[in-house]
């Protein structure tokens, strides 16, 4: 949904003017000093006849930048002191046929930026149909005038974002018949302040709004009730009061008034909202066009309503964040149902008191969370074992990272279920640390600890090291680790973890290693030429330490070199690697490794 949001402003980033032809220094001095502005009329050079009519507006305009000479120089603004601002040499002004004024762009990208007060004279532009004014530093509260009947009746682009704006939003822009055909309207990272205003939410207000961008602000005061009303914002998309003061309960009738009919994105996270998530909004019917739920870093209450499973609830709805409020209460049963929140792609609900078990019809079928691919439930009061039927064939399909950190009720061994080939087909990262798990890895085939800085002897107790449960036959070492030496323990095989893998194991004694080259020692198993993502075809369960800190470690004095010796090893300061507090599995099922590599991180694993 992020790249929704991004995606959605990126489209309005602006294009950079292209070159202007060169002005005569002598020239451009004369002419300024024949403008007279702030409403004096223009003379001698600089006058309107047969240049547009816009032009005593934009020296207006100019005027009342305080800064104009340096801020222009530095944002390579050139033009605007007479002549026809249609003649391509006035920087961010674009005209149409009729020599009016219909696009105009004061952005900054260099300091100085823009200084001066938001006034009416901009509206006095009747013919645009954009401006904008982004990273200036514009101040002032935002002028009633520009929605009065006949000003900005063709604008539809509106972008004041990143200036010094203050005071409160004009109910009066909310008037019908004020800017007919405005499309996007950015107000975000400003100072405004006090509420929003409710007769925003009157039909006819807004018809053609899509975009709305209100975020970073010091709005406060409640979500207006009107604004989900019948007939209200008939095309926004888009809604964004992220970062604000806002407070008391998400309005109900949001949802099931009529309003928003066209709604993708809802974005209201980083405030002070309260109150239970609205059960009303899982009425049929109710956002039905919603993509995006964003009300996360908020103060909400009470359970995950059962009411959002409703057959014809949020049937488009595909991210939700509802993490790091105060949410409690049990994880739904009825949202494991194969007709509930079948685009959901993205459930984030951390870092909320929620209890009870991991419900185990959500793992019950493919069907049900068919497009499920990231669900994060860490830091939570979660309790109970992990089901054995999230590990059904073919259970969460499309699910690739799962979070269930930081859940000390968690309790008992890894399902077997979980292990098997058929498991989650498609995760890529497992998060169980900080629970209370407890058992043994039977199933460990391979530790990977590269991208380390250990030394010295691989331990021979790890050929029969039954913390494990198995012996570890793989150990992936490289890159990194040059300081290891001497031979593998019995059964153990050591590789790069850089394909292809060409090394030939096995045998009594260590074999060399050569960049991606691999060796094994006596009794040890081979790569026996194959690559990487044919190693682990069998499905073999990894651990590894890759880029974490390892406590413990053993020091040597011999690099990894072509050919290992045992005698060039000497101990000092020498100990058994350990597995470090954040310990990563990894697990491979019987398809590529690149492809279905399995990032666990097991911190605290009994």
């Amino acid at each position: 949904m992020l790249q929704v949001v991004l995606s959605s402003i990126t489209l309005f980033l602006l294009v950079q003017p292209g070159f202007p032809r060169p002005v005569n220094p002598l020239q451009l001095q004369r002419r300024e000093s024949q403008v007279l502005v702030n409403g004096a009329e223009v003379t001698g050079t600089g006058t309107t006849h047969g240049t547009s009519p816009d032009l005593i507006v934009l020296q207006r305009i100019r005027g009342n930048i305080l800064n104009w000479e340096s801020a222009a120089a530095a944002n390579g603004y050139t033009g605007w002191v007479g002549g026809n601002p249609c003649s391509g040499n006035w920087t961010g002004v674009r005209c149409n046929g009729q020599g009016r004024v219909v696009e105009l762009v004061l952005v900054c990208t260099q300091q100085p930026c823009f200084s001066g007060p938001l006034t009416q004279d901009f509206a006095n532009l009747t013919a645009l149909t954009k401006l904008d004014l982004y990273t200036s530093n514009l101040y002032g509260s935002l002028p009633v005038e520009w929605a009065a009947p006949g000003r900005f009746e063709n604008l539809s682009f509106l972008r004041l974002s990143f200036n010094n704006a203050s005071g409160t939003v004009p109910p009066d822009w909310g008037r019908p018949g004020a800017f007919p055909h405005l499309r996007s309207l950015f107000l975000n990272n400003n100072n405004l302040t006090g509420t929003l205003p409710p007769e925003w939410g009157a039909q006819g207000s807004f018809p053609a709004l899509e975009l709305l961008f209100l975020g970073d602000n010091n709005f406060t005061g409640s979500l207006p009730s009107s604004w989900g009303s019948e007939g209200a914002f008939p095309r926004l998309s888009l809604l964004s009061a992220i970062s604000n003061h806002l407070s008391g309960a998400l309005p109900p009738v949001w949802g099931t008034g009529g309003g928003f009919p066209m709604l993708q994105d809802l974005i209201l996270m980083d405030n002070r909202l309260s109150g239970p998530l609205p059960g009303e909004w899982g009425s049929e019917g109710a956002w039905r066009n919603l993509t995006g739920l964003l009300v996360a870093f908020n103060q909400l209450t009470g359970s995950l309503p059962p009411s959002w499973a409703n057959p014809g609830a949020f049937p488009a709805l595909g991210d939700l964040y509802l993490h790091r409020n105060r949410l409690t209460g049990p994880l739904p049963p009825q949202w494991g149902s194969e007709k509930a929140l079948r685009n959901l792609r993205w459930l984030s609900a951390f870092g909320n008191q929620l209890t009870g078990p991991l419900p185990s019809s959500w793992g019950a079928s493919p069907l049900v969370l068919p497009n499920l691919r990231n669900l994060f439930l860490s830091d939570n009061n979660l309790s109970g074992s992990l089901p054995v039927d999230w590990g059904r064939p073919n259970a969460f399909p499309q699910l690739r990272n799962l979070d269930l950190s930081f859940n000390p009720g968690l309790h008992g061994p890894l399902p077997d279920t979980w292990g098997l080939s058929s498991a989650f087909p498609s995760l890529e990262q497992l998060r169980l640390h900080n629970c209370s798990l407890r058992g043994g890895l039977d199933s460990l085939a391979v530790l990977t600890v590269q991208e380390n800085q250990l030394s010295g002897p691989i331990p021979a107790s790890w050929s029969q090291r039954t913390d494990f449960g198995a012996p570890v036959l793989t150990l992936v070492a490289k890159p990194g680790n040059e300081g290891l030496c001497g031979a593998a323990p019995k059964g153990v095989v050591v590789v790069s973890a850089t394909p292809p893998m060409n090394a030939s194991g096995g045998g009594g004694g260590a074999a060399g290693v050569r960049g991606v080259q691999g060796f094994g020692s006596g009794g040890g198993t081979g790569a026996g030429g194959a690559k990487w993502k044919c190693m682990f075809a069998s499905g073999p369960h990894i651990v590894t330490l890759g880029f974490a800190e390892v406590q413990g470690r053993t020091t040597f004095s011999h690099p990894f070199g072509d050919t290992v010796e045992r005698t060039s090893c000497s101990h000092k300061d020498s100990g058994p690697i350990r597995l470090a507090d954040w310990l990563y599995w990894w697990l491979v099922g019987n398809m590529h490794v690149e492809e279905k590599a399995v990032t666990l991180l097991a911190y605290a694993f009994q």
